[in-house]
């Protein structure tokens, strides 16, 4: 006989693939109660099946993601008395010297053709026939990250510049002009700072957002020292000098936004992910341990009861993601542990897509992340939790409103259904 070890290497990979194949069409028939269909052979391989309400200990709303300063564009809005956003962008280290040609270094003592580069992304942008741009000096001793300490330097005696833009116009980047004796008293000044706020208006609502330093280049401050066009303009990065610590936050403050006005947050026992003033759910599971650890799960769903959310946002799209925290109990800050999750697509390779005015049924695929707490067990093993975020996280109003634990109507609640083989002998049908 001639020996193929290629051949027997054939077989057992066919056999493998129509056992395979048997067990994935067992585990397809998620209604198949307490006995498999025959292609499981002899029933030796019962697919049992469990919805399980609720599924959640308990949910909670957090607000204020992502943290200031670390967005992923900066949304700029006006739209009505609904909404109100702007934008703020330091340069705190500005060059203050220069050299004429053929002389020495010395102080700049004038300023010419100054201006602001801004970079824009109108994706889903809301533009009038033409839009306002307003630069205004927001520098302040006080605390000028809080809406309540910026929105008062938005004012006449305050601005740098503004201009008119067609919506045609409005592409990848803007200029804004600046008034140049403002700045060159800005230049003058030891210790002077150069903080520059964003507010667009038109004669409808506006809505753009504006590239930040944290997916490549944010804003940059343009100027010459001198009227000849010789010497070189000067190009000035985004920095900031403040806080002094920690370096992260410093850095993630060289642009940020302000939220003046939003939509109103649902109320009720609902849950919210998305809008303005960001939100994210954190959804702390409730499942019996022996049916995680002592079972093969096949598949899990968890639900959802979409609540519509009304208002300007109403017909605004996003994609829900969800991520569990990588963080164990030891980490008791819930709204800490929601700032350190695991990459998308580790655990949950699935998405809510929806718009922000529907209801109805919504449902993730969860199997991975009940898989991945498989005996995991002990204060430093991951919570057993699930946060929920929006694609468009601080940078629209659209959000995702879903009837929460505390929901009196028990129907509404979010259940999660389990297709498992095995037992876990527990009091789970």
């Amino acid at each position: 006989m001639i020996h193929r070890p290629w051949l027997a290497r054939w077989v057992r990979c066919a056999w493998l693939v129509l056992l395979l194949g048997g067990a994935a069409s067992c585990a397809e028939s998620l209604d198949a109660g307490a006995t498999c269909p025959t292609l499981c052979a002899s029933g030796s391989l019962p697919l049992r099946d469990t919805t399980i309400t609720p599924a959640l200990a308990w949910d909670s709303t957090l607000t204020g993601f992502p943290d200031i300063g670390t967005e992923f564009g900066i949304l700029v809005a006006t739209r009505g008395d609904s909404l109100d956003a702007r934008a703020v962008f330091r340069f705190d280290s500005t060059v203050r010297l220069f050299a004429p040609v053929g002389d020495t270094v010395r102080p700049i003592s004038q300023v010419d053709s100054a201006r602001l580069l801004l970079r824009l992304d109108v994706v889903n942008a809301i533009l009038p026939d033409t839009v306002v741009i307003e630069a205004f000096d927001v520098d302040t001793t006080s605390a000028d990250t809080l809406p309540n300490t910026l929105v008062p330097l938005f004012r006449a005696s305050r601005l740098l510049g503004s201009v008119r833009v067609p919506r045609i116009l409005m592409l990848d980047s803007l200029r804004v002009p600046l008034d140049n004796a403002k700045l060159l008293a800005k230049l003058r000044t030891p210790g002077a700072r150069v903080r520059i706020g964003i507010r667009a208006t038109g004669a409808t609502s506006v809505q753009f957002r504006l590239q930040t330093s944290e997916i490549g280049q944010g804003a940059t401050l343009a100027y010459r020292a001198t009227p000849d066009t010789a010497v070189r303009t000067v190009f000035v990065l985004g920095n900031s000098s403040t806080p002094k610590l920690p370096d992260a936050e410093r850095l993630a403050l060289l642009d940020y936004g302000i939220t003046v006005k939003a939509p109103a947050p649902g109320t009720g026992a609902i849950a919210t992910v998305g809008g303005l003033p960001a939100r994210r759910a954190y959804l702390r599971f409730n499942l019996p341990t022996k049916l995680i650890d002592s079972t093969q799960i096949v598949r899990a769903t968890l639900y959802f009861t979409q609540q519509p959310a009304r208002g300007i946002g109403a017909k605004d799209t996003l994609s829900v993601y969800a991520q569990p925290p990588i963080v164990g109990s030891l980490v008791s800050d819930i709204r800490r542990q929601a700032s350190f999750l695991a990459p998308l697509g580790i655990f949950v390779n699935d998405s809510i897509r929806l718009a922000a005015g529907d209801s109805g049924t919504r449902s993730l695929e969860v199997v991975n992340l009940l898989r991945g707490w498989k005996g995991q067990s002990g204060t430093a093993a991951p919570v057993r939790a699930l946060v929920l975020r929006a694609s468009t996280e601080g940078n629209s109003v659209a959000e995702f409103r879903f009837a929460s634990t505390t929901s009196p109507i028990a129907a509404l609640r979010p259940r999660i259904r389990i297709s498992y083989v095995g037992t876990p002998d527990v009091g789970v049908p």
